[in-house]
């Protein structure tokens, strides 16, 4: 659902505010400039949902973006994130115990300075629970048309995104940077 928070207040106020309505233990997360570019794999996603709450995970990565894809020989879906890993805590899809979100939300942190500094508070409470996907049991792809408020230029051609709002185009440079820090 789509969770009305009626004035803009900066994404942590806003979504603090989306999740004080929110009954559930658990929510997906899911930033508005990252587009569906493939059918969900229902049986795949609700093996997560149902192992991520069995054994009270507090967050899943699964974004399939992030370049901390959890991987071994075990044949579990998901597995944990060692600590000290970058974007061990992302914001563009994931799955999150409520109360664990609500906890590393600070008012007034922008998405991507929360992913920053959220990684940092997790870090230090040296939490376990955090968990991403094999690189194969992702439910679904998507694509990023944003990045830091600019139109991804692979955007029009992956998705047919035009450009209504005549947003400025990232960069080769600033677009070479992002794919060379997350390596």
């Amino acid at each position: 659902i789509n969770i009305q928070t009626g004035d803009d207040n900066g994404f942590s106020n806003n979504l603090i505010k989306a999740l004080d309505s929110v009954k559930e233990d658990y929510v997906v997360v899911w930033i508005d400039d990252l587009i569906l570019t493939t059918p969900i794999k229902k049986e795949i996603f609700l093996s997560i949902i149902d192992h991520t709450v069995m054994n009270d995970i507090k967050y899943v990565n699964i974004w399939n973006n992030y370049p901390n894809s959890y991987s071994n020989k075990s044949k579990a879906e998901i597995g944990p994130l060692p600590l000290n890993i970058k974007y061990r805590i992302g914001m563009g899809i994931g799955l999150w115990n409520k109360l664990f979100l609500k906890e590393l939300l600070k008012s007034d942190e922008s998405a991507w300075d929360f992913e920053r500094n959220a990684t940092s508070r997790v870090n230090q409470k040296d939490e376990t629970k955090i968990f991403a996907l094999k690189p194969d049991c992702h439910p679904f792809k998507v694509h990023n048309t944003l990045i830091k408020g600019k139109l991804n230029w692979f955007s029009k051609k992956r998705t047919g995104f035009h450009n209504p709002m005549n947003r400025p185009y990232i960069s080769l440079i600033e677009y070479t940077y992002i794919l060379l820090y997350r390596m």
